[in-house]
């Protein structure tokens, strides 16, 4: 569903903490209220909220202080100052603050609505813009580490693949011999143990740095994700996880090549719940696109992971739990798709990603070249 913008609105006056949320309801704000400073300082701690309103004289601590502490803190929070000193000083003052813009006191319905319509598409703006700078600056980085880790697989993968069939031949010499020598046998079943993990990941070192193409095909979602399903259903805590699907039976197309995308969120959503909880697959139809919802109950993300969670090799998963590089390839083919992926998460409070990307054309299109790569020859 669309995320609603977040507003927080400081105020002793109760009227004005009782206007906002009245003129403001509907489906684009979500209004939270405090009546001190401390109150609204401890609130967008708590929460990183779009746009704050604040009045510049409140009980227990300078107005001006807190939009400084907030704008320090969380530079992307837009910031509203609402005051009774209706002076271009102090407006200019207010603004070298951190202030976006100033409401002189006493102000009509219609212009406060329209200073925060006017903060929220600041806010939108900043934040595609923010994000523009993210998604370059993490491309170049991943061509980066794509040509290391292509390097590196290469290097890798011949002698270990060597070393894995001398196991594998060891332990079938082995298996027939007498069980005085069973304990040599269990050793190289740990090692072959090992070695699968090493081959697993140079496979999805290879993957990672060779781009490959993806499939266009349209397939209704539905059924990839019943197969999603029934693919990981040997995952850790699977049996204790409810899953509740909101995704249309029939006529909600998607690429095929999406497959991979949605099993390594799931799979994902299936690891942050390993004591139980509940998934929720949600989908829906937007015009020209489609929007995708894996969401879980489980751990959560901090703010400082949830900034580098699509970069490779960067994971939050134990030791030999994770190569960090499954949200890298799955943000890797929802680019390739002409889409976006988005993640919100809040520490124990569970995780959503959000996929966005065309529906496909009803006659299918093909395969997806690698990024960069003419067709043809």
């Amino acid at each position: 569903m669309p995320e609603k913008m977040s507003v927080l609105v400081v105020d002793d006056d109760a009227m004005i903490r009782d206007l906002l949320p009245e003129i403001l309801t509907g489906d684009r704000f979500d209004v939270s209220t405090a009546a001190t400073g401390a109150e609204g300082l401890e609130a967008a701690r708590r929460r990183r909220f779009a746009i704050v309103v604040t009045d510049l004289k409140l009980p227990d601590i300078d107005g001006t202080r807190l939009l400084k502490t907030i704008t320090a803190e969380s530079p992307g929070t837009v910031v509203l100052a609402m005051t009774g000193k209706g002076t271009i000083r102090d407006a200019v003052k207010l603004m070298r603050e951190g202030a976006f813009d100033v409401l002189p006191k006493p102000f009509g319905i219609d212009e406060l609505k329209l200073a925060i319509e006017k903060a929220g598409r600041h806010h939108e703006f900043q934040q595609s813009h923010d994000d523009l700078k993210r998604r370059v600056e993490t491309s170049e980085k991943m061509a980066a580490i794509g040509r290391l880790a292509a390097g590196v697989a290469h290097e890798l993968n011949n002698p270990l693949d060597g070393v894995l069939r001398f196991v594998n031949l060891s332990l079938d010499q082995l298996h027939r011999a007498a069980p005085a020598i069973s304990s040599v046998a269990h050793y190289l079943e740990d090692a072959k143990t090992g070695l699968k993990r090493m081959a697993d990941i140079v496979k999805t070192l290879l993957s990672y740095s060779r781009n490959v193409a993806v499939e266009h095909e349209p397939q209704e979602l539905r059924g990839m994700l019943t197969d999603v399903l029934t693919g990981l259903s040997h995952c850790n805590g699977r049996s204790l996880v409810q899953v509740r699907q909101l995704v249309p039976a029939r006529g909600l197309l998607v690429p095929s090549g999406l497959y991979q995308v949605l099993a390594n969120l799931v799979k994902n959503a299936f690891d942050a719940m390993e004591s139980g909880g509940v998934l929720t697959l949600f989908a829906r139809e937007e015009g020209e696109i489609v929007v995708i919802e894996v969401t879980d109950s489980g751990v959560g993300i901090s703010d400082e992971a949830q900034k580098r969670i699509f970069e490779p090799f960067f994971t939050t998963k134990p030791v030999g739990k994770g190569t960090g590089l499954g949200l890298a390839i799955t943000a890797q083919i929802v680019e390739r798709f002409g889409g976006t992926i988005r993640v919100e998460s809040r520490v124990g409070a569970g995780t959503t990603f959000r996929v966005t990307i065309p529906r496909p054309p009803a006659g299918g299109a093909g395969v997806a070249p690698p990024t960069g790569m003419e067709t043809g020859s």
